[in-house]
């Protein structure tokens, strides 16, 4: 059953890519029917309901997706902007804060912060955001590799080197961090709405 969720929810989630909103909504209703406390198809569903223009059942959808799981941030970040469109906006600023507290803690979000401003050439920035997650999760042999790249990039090859050993031994486990529970890590799409469209 969970197989088969992930698998209508991603046609789902396509749909609402391509503009195929009625298919769209079929194939989440499938995921939903087969794993009813999937959160991800819950928001999934929330997306394309706000796609098809019905407001009360997108927020009813959003907020099951959070009934499921309090810390899915893509309908944290769904239901603020959805609250921010329809002119609420105190309930809007309360979302969104949670959705500021959310990215704090998520090493990923620091991840595409410094990825963004390593591109626009804020090294210094990136570092930063490589920084804080590191500290959030340690054992991503990929956050070490950025910030080696980052630092070849700003002069300091030695800290380059330094970087891409412990990221190799992360990435073989000869290093180990203490176990974080981290959810939505791209396992699964869940989409965001984009408030224009």
């Amino acid at each position: 059953n969970e197989a088969q969720a992930l698998y209508f929810n991603n046609l789902g989630a396509e749909g609402i890519v391509d503009g195929n909103i009625d298919s769209a909504i079929e194939n989440i209703r499938f995921a939903i029917q087969l794993l009813p406390a999937f959160s991800d198809a819950w928001n999934n569903m929330g997306a394309a309901m706000r796609r098809a223009g019905d407001y009360d059942l997108a927020e009813f959808s959003y907020h099951r997706a959070l009934r499921q799981d309090i810390n899915n941030y893509s309908a944290l970040s769904n239901l603020a902007m959805l609250y921010e469109h329809t002119n609420r906006s105190e309930q809007a600023e309360q979302f969104a804060g949670r959705v500021e507290s959310y990215r704090a803690s998520n090493p990923y979000f620091h991840y595409a912060q410094a990825k963004q401003a390593f591109e626009r050439g804020s090294y210094r920035k990136a570092e930063n955001h490589l920084k804080k997650s590191i500290r959030l999760k340690r054992d991503d042999p990929d956050f070490y590799v950025a910030l080696s790249q980052t630092h070849g990039r700003m002069g300091e090859q030695r800290k380059s080197r330094d970087l891409l050993a412990l990221a190799e031994k992360y990435r073989t486990g000869e290093l180990r961090a203490p176990q974080r529970n981290m959810n939505h890590r791209y396992w699964t799409m869940s989409l965001e709405v984009n408030p224009g469209l």
